[in-house]
């Protein structure tokens, strides 16, 4: 809101787009920028079991919303990273996006992404589990001790 209340002109943005950040960009898209997703794997969190640097109710957060993924990741066929990436690029074109930015250290995994993005994914609504899975403090990992 900072920005577009200053009247700052930006060409290209990137906004954190998972279970925990959904932002809305549409006035910058109306503007002429290009808004992309980041963070769509909420920094690899669910792909490791070491959460020392959360507090404990955060850790159970992390694993509500690991197992939870995961059950709506089998319901479609997918393993956990290639429903995340679908449901970004779902979501991403939803709200007007650009594209997605994705970072690994391993090409195949992403090769893997790209290979299986096409697939529909079921229409399934989190609360359809029985949980209210965001968790305000995992949404800004600035706030995390590394």
């Amino acid at each position: 809101n900072l920005i577009l209340e200053k009247g700052v002109e930006i060409d290209i943005l990137q906004l954190p787009l998972n279970i925990n950040c959904f932002l809305d960009a549409s006035e910058f898209i109306k503007k002429g920028c290009q808004v992309y997703a980041r963070s769509i794997f909420l920094q690899g969190i669910y792909f490791q079991d070491n959460y020392s640097i959360f507090n404990s109710n955060t850790i159970k957060n992390i694993i509500n919303q690991k197992k939870i993924l995961s059950e709506m990741a089998q319901i479609n066929n997918m393993h956990l990273g290639q429903f995340l990436f679908t449901n970004a690029i779902y979501n991403s074109r939803k709200l007007g996006y650009k594209g997605i930015v994705i970072g690994s250290s391993n090409i195949k995994r992403i090769k893997s992404y790209l290979s299986n993005h096409k697939k529909l994914i079921k229409e399934i609504s989190l609360h359809e589990f029985g949980y209210d899975l965001v968790d305000k403090f995992l949404a800004d990992p600035r706030k995390w001790k590394l």
